[in-house]
């Protein structure tokens, strides 16, 4: 029994040293395959990870004509926040846009003349 095992370890080893190419190249694909395998379940990891991310971040402004009744706008407000994937709807009105548009370029004369 001993012989045999030592006589199938001394062939193993003959032919390894004999074919060394081949068992490079094929170690070399074998680890190219791995790390293409493994590669492919990190992308899809990282990518569902850094949609839902995106997903989360989404902000939509909306602006109306100066002509738009405010009862329009209201209905507008109303149907977009009953949408499901929507979580806040934020209405600013004319008066409160004037206010915050004065306090952030209150300073500029250029822009302040535009307005009136």
């Amino acid at each position: 029994m001993f012989i045999l095992t030592k006589r199938i370890f001394r062939s193993g080893w003959r032919s390894l040293t004999r074919d060394g190419g081949m068992i490079v190249a094929n170690v070399f694909i074998m680890a190219m395959a791995i790390s293409v395998i493994t590669s492919l379940f990190l992308f899809r990891d990282i990518s569902q990870f850094l949609i839902s991310g995106i997903q989360e971040k989404v902000d939509v402004s909306v602006y109306f004509k100066y002509e738009a009744a405010e009862e329009d706008v209201i209905r507008v407000k109303e149907a977009v926040a009953a949408i499901p994937e929507v979580k806040e709807v934020n209405y600013i009105s004319r008066q409160e846009a004037l206010e915050k548009f004065t306090e952030k370029h209150g300073n500029n004369p250029v822009l302040m003349d535009s307005l009136a």
